[in-house]
């Protein structure tokens, strides 16, 4: 296992490079009542179909509602090739250090 995961505070920091994409595994229902801003909503049942469109160039923060699929997600991008991170405790973490 070759990925990382990141903090909330990590993830302000990640964002600010160009190269840096972020996201949502969350059904879309999920992500329509709240999400990480810039964050795309790819839902897990769909990331490994959608990695054949993105760019092995780019720097990937995943996060899901509790932090579970990122990890098994990470495991799979890391595994085709991407450079991938996981926020740590997902969304509901990130909200609730947020507050």
């Amino acid at each position: 296992m070759s990925f990382g995961t990141i903090s909330g505070s990590q993830l302000l920091y990640y964002m600010s490079y160009p190269d840096c994409r972020v996201i949502d595994l969350r059904m879309p229902n999920q992500y329509a009542i709240g999400h990480v801003a810039g964050a795309v909503n790819i839902p897990f049942e769909k990331l490994e179909t959608e990695c054949q469109t993105l760019s092995k160039k780019n720097q990937y923060i995943l996060y899901c509602q509790h932090g579970n699929v990122s990890m098994k997600a990470a495991k799979m991008m890391d595994e085709m090739g991407f450079n991938v991170v996981t926020l740590i405790g997902g969304y509901l973490l990130f909200c609730y250090r947020s507050r």
